[in-house]
């Protein structure tokens, strides 16, 4: 049974075997048959299977199983590592929390390694069931990492709409409570061009091995995937840099606002000035001051403060100030 070895240990989370065509000089069959295990590389039996085969050195099983990756491409004795990354699409988790899939590639053999579960393993298993194989090593990968960046093809879009929103928001409305939200959108777009960007390359660099074997269809398949990683990280750039630009002109929003209400309290301070200084100078309790004894003099004060009052806004109207 192809599952045989995962029922047996639990660190194999999925194992199958396919039966390649047999091509054209190619004599003994075991080599055209093609292996896919997916480890868990949380157990610590994975290490140990990992150099228990022949094909995979300390080297190989150490970085399979690292606690803390990049992506990057190593080519290792006869395969290929390649470490990639996919948004984390599990429930009640961020997409920015990028998960890392591990993988050794040779031309007989598929091994992939998490730490995390990542929903695009579920998509390749869907591609490749038993009855299904896959042409080649290389096609498998291929298609994996297709599936990789239609993952994220949703979460990415969902960035540039998010900028759009801010930007109407920050040009209709501007309001504080945007700049948290423009900072939460320019860390994502961070993140993710911190792991798509050498993704992009570690892809690109596939198509030097010499190890595998491509077919032209192949060869596009790897092209496909490098050039949706690089419109990805292009995207991302344009958020961060669109982002920058929504936070300066927010902050210049802001700034005007806070200039608009100080300049009206100057305005307001400007026209109590001299009133304040009226009242002050009528309110000292010394002998002398005018229209003590007067019972009108009270009104008269407060009709020459009017006046004053009046006076200053037909100034203010004057010279434009408001």
């Amino acid at each position: 049974m192809p599952q045989s070895d995962s029922q047996k240990n639990d660190f194999i989370l999925h194992h199958v075997e396919w039966a390649l065509p047999a091509a054209e000089g190619e004599a003994a069959p075991e080599e055209n048959k093609l292996v896919w295990y997916h480890l868990d590389a949380r157990k610590p039996e994975t290490f140990e299977w990992l150099t228990a085969r022949p094909s995979v050195d300390d080297l190989t099983a150490g970085i399979l199983c690292a606690e803390e990756t990049r992506p990057r491409y190593l080519d290792i004795n006869n395969g290929v590592i390649l470490i990639l990354r996919g948004v984390n699409l599990n429930e009640n988790a961020d997409p920015d929390d990028m998960i890392s899939i591990r993988i050794y590639v040779d031309r007989n053999q598929i091994i992939t390694c998490q730490l995390r579960n990542l929903k695009t393993i579920s998509d390749v298993k869907a591609r490749f069931p038993v009855d299904t194989p896959p042409t080649s090593s290389a096609h498998f990968l291929a298609h994996l990492i297709k599936a990789l960046g239609e993952r994220m093809a949703d979460t990415l879009g969902q960035l540039t709409d998010i900028t759009d929103e801010l930007e109407a928001e920050v040009m209709e409305s501007p309001e504080y409570d945007l700049r948290n939200r423009i900072i939460r959108l320019r860390g994502q777009a961070i993140t993710f061009r911190r792991y798509l960007a050498p993704q992009k390359e570690a892809i690109g660099r596939i198509l030097s091995n010499e190890s595998l074997v491509f077919s032209s269809r192949d060869r596009r398949r790897f092209q496909e995937g490098y050039d949706q990683m690089f419109r990805y990280v292009e995207d991302l750039d344009a958020v961060r840099e669109r982002s920058q630009i929504v936070q300066d002109e927010l902050s210049n929003a802001l700034a005007e606002k806070l200039n608009s209400k100080l300049y009206l309290l100057s305005v307001i301070t400007g026209i109590f000035l001299p009133l304040g200084f009226l009242t002050g100078l009528f309110g000292i309790n010394i002998g002398g001051m005018p229209g003590v004894d007067d019972p009108s003099a009270f009104w008269l004060f407060l009709g020459a403060m009017g006046g004053i009052i009046f006076i200053q806004l037909l100034l203010f109207k004057f010279y434009k100030w408001f």
